[in-house]
């Protein structure tokens, strides 16, 4: 069995991630929530196919992967999906944390003290 750590596959998902962000930018989230939740469930419907059609217990993820003609596509989907899911979160957070320093500056423009001059 070939051992993998988690820390290969996300260094390897930092590596795909840098290199499609150079090529195609950020084109996955320029339909919006709506068009990165669609992406998202398309890979999750490939992932599902693969097991449904590959495995007598339709949900056996595990044995689906067993099936070394969907070995490839079924990790190159959970692949695509993790790092959607990535980019994603990495999205929600940067909106939070810009959400927060908005109204931390509208607290602050609050809070001085305007003098009007004649």
């Amino acid at each position: 069995m070939n051992s993998v750590n988690k820390r290969e596959i996300v260094e390897k998902d930092l590596e795909i991630l840098n290199k499609k962000i150079q090529q195609h930018g950020y084109d996955w989230k320029k339909r919006g929530g709506v068009g990165a939740f669609i992406l998202a469930a398309r890979k999750w419907d490939r992932i599902e196919r693969f097991c449904c059609q590959q495995s007598p217990d339709k949900w056996n993820i595990f044995k689906a992967a067993e099936n070394k003609k969907v070995t490839k596509d079924l990790f190159e989907n959970i692949g695509d999906l993790r790092r959607y899911l990535i980019l994603i979160e990495e999205e929600i957070l940067y909106r939070q944390h810009k959400e927060e320093k908005e109204e931390e500056e509208e607290e602050e423009e609050e809070d001085q003290i305007v003098i009007k001059r004649p």
